[in-house]
Order: structure tokens, then C-alpha cells, then sequence
């Protein structure tokens, strides 16, 4: 049934939403609370008729700490290819795929890029037990390993200068090439970064 171009126009569904897509882009620009009300408006009303939408959804729900909701448009998003939702014979969706490794390093892994370094706000989503990822930042090459319980971060800094990681509004060091970092939470709370040998 086609809802024809004037009943269109009076709904209030939208093909995808390009708020969203800013607060996935400029999350640092505006309060958490500005995001999650932006968020929370747009998400029952967006049809995702772009194949760059669910990965979006799935970066900024995980950012707000909605896992349940975060891993249905993850999987949303990964399906597009592998159940064919989106004519995976004509060629994948390199956009649809970009977004999915976004979704799970700067939403699942909290993963945010600094002046001086990282900082990471980890929500592994459910069922996520571990998850490991490599990036470069700035001409450093860092591997990272997340663990989802007991919470633990470990930070391989393989090459380039010194850098600065830390957990989001908790504790940060300096690190080195050639060292690897691991930091701990205790129930909530993150404890210091310990340098260990490799």
C-alpha cells in the first residue's frame, strides 16, 4: 500500500535522521541529555531507508548506554549484506560497513579521539564478552582489548610518540611505543592504569 505524497508529507516518519547523524559526528559539541532527548524523538519515527542509517543508530544508542537497542541496529546494519536486505548482489555497502566498525569503536568501545591521545568510554554490548581493534592515531599504531567482566581495558602502544590514554571523565596516563597498558574497574569505578611488561 503507498501512502502517496501528501499523506507523506502530513506523518511525521522520516527517511533517516540527519540529528542523529550529527550527534554520532559531534557528540563532544552538545550535553548527553541533548543527545539522548534528540535521540529518543527520532528513533520511533525513522523508517532507516538508508543503508548509513542503523549503523548511526547503533553508534549513538550504544553511547547512551542502551545496549539492548544498540545490537538491534547493529545487527540491522550488518544484515544488510548478509541477509540481502539491501541487493548485496550489486556490491556490498562499503557506508553500511564503515558505519558497523564505527558503531562498534566509537560506540561499543566508547573509543574518542583527544589532543594529547584517547579517551574510551566503554558499552560493550550484550553478549559481547571481549573485543579487540587496532588504530592509528596521530602516527601511533595502538591495539586495543576490552573485556566486559571482569570490566578491563589493555592498551598496546605499538609505535610512535607518547600519548595520553584515559577512561572519560576517570584516570589517564602517559604512555609509551613499545609498552602495554591495562586499566581495571571495580564494580563502577575504574582504578589507575598499571604499565606492564610485554
Amino acid at each position: 500500500m503507498s501512502l502517496g505524497p501528501e499523506r507523506v508529507r502530513r506523518s511525521k516518519a522520516i527517511k533517516q535522521a540527519d540529528v542523529v547523524a550529527l550527534s554520532a559526528l559531534l557528540w563532544e559539541k552538545w550535553p548527553l541529555e541533548v543527545h539522548d532527548v534528540n535521540f529518543r524523538y527520532y528513533e520511533p519515527r525513522t523508517a532507516h531507508g538508508s543503508s548509513l542509517s542503523p549503523a548511526l543508530y547503533a553508534l549513538v544508542a550504544a553511547r547512551l548506554g542502551d545496549g539492548k537497542l544498540a545490537q538491534a541496529y547493529f545487527r540491522h546494519a550488518a544484515e544488510i549484506d548478509l541477509a540481502n536486505r539491501g541487493n548485496a548482489a550489486g556490491g556490498v555497502h562499503m557506508g553500511a560497513l564503515g558505519g558497523l566498525w564505527q558503531a562498534a569503536v566509537f560506540g561499543a568501545a566508547g573509543l574518542k579521539a583527544r589532543e594529547d591521545g584517547i579517551a574510551l568510554d566503554p558499552h560493550l554490548l550484550p553478549g559481547w564478552t571481549e573485543m579487540t581493534f587496532s588504530v592509528q592515531w596521530r602516527g601511533r599504531l595502538l591495539r586495543l582489548h576490552l573485556e566486559a567482566d571482569p570490566r578491563c581495558i589493555e592498551v598496546a602502544v605499538e609505535t610512535g610518540d607518547e600519548l595520553t590514554l584515559a577512561i572519560l571523565d576517570g584516570p589517564a596516563c602517559r604512555a609509551r611505543a613499545g609498552q602495554r597498558y591495562v586499566v581495571r574497574a571495580d564494580r563502577s569505578e575504574w582504578g589507575e592504569w598499571q604499565e606492564v611488561s610485554r
